[in-house]
């Protein structure tokens, strides 16, 4: 199924615009979003321990 037919799928169950997006894209946002909070919402600790998670390294 190519990816036109699944948008317009998506469009008109959910009735928007609607994109693709994979899980490790949407962790590696929510990291991002983390690394801005790190002393105030959230200890460098947590922020190792969603990084080993995910497989990456950046701190």
């Amino acid at each position: 199924m190519s990816a036109e037919p699944t948008k317009l799928l998506l469009k008109r169950v959910f009735g928007k615009e609607t994109e693709m997006r994979t899980l490790l894209g949407t962790m590696n946002e929510e990291i991002e979003k983390m690394k801005k909070a790190v002393n105030i919402d959230y200890a460098p600790v947590t922020l190792d321990k969603s990084d080993k998670k995910v497989g990456l390294s950046f701190l």
